[in-house]
């Protein structure tokens, strides 16, 4: 008789995922949690942020959401439980640095994008296993 397949919690953390090109970082994890003990020591004092953050984090399946910190650097966040998600979500982010980069995305000028998003998707499952 098989055993029975045993749930694995994801982690709690947040990883970086570096954009050296564009000068750009994403902050991602599996769940709401990570993200959130993350902007919690960027955003210091600021709970008008973490409650709209913390509600779209555990409201959505996976999100993606710029924001600027003290400095005026963007912060991407990207939060993303599974595969399928993950590849949504980061399509959404590379969109985003891309825009932030001023490079524009059009059908006949995407393989930026596609890269990105590649890119995105392939350092997050190394470093977090889903």
């Amino acid at each position: 008789m098989p055993k029975k397949t045993e749930v694995v919690q994801a982690p709690q953390k947040a990883i970086r995922i570096d954009i050296p090109i564009y000068r750009q970082e994403i902050i991602a994890s599996t769940c709401p949690d990570g993200i959130m003990k993350y902007i919690k020591r960027v955003f210091k004092g600021d709970h008008a942020l973490y409650d709209h953050v913390d509600e779209i984090l555990h409201t959505t399946h996976g999100c993606y959401i710029e924001l600027n910190d003290m400095t005026g650097q963007s912060i991407f966040l990207l939060m993303a439980p599974n595969i399928p998600t993950l590849c949504h979500e980061a399509i959404h982010a590379a969109w985003g640095i891309l825009d932030k980069a001023g490079v524009k995305c059009e059908v006949e000028n995407h393989e930026q994008l596609a890269y990105l998003a590649g890119h995105i998707v392939e350092v997050f499952t190394k470093k977090i296993k889903l």
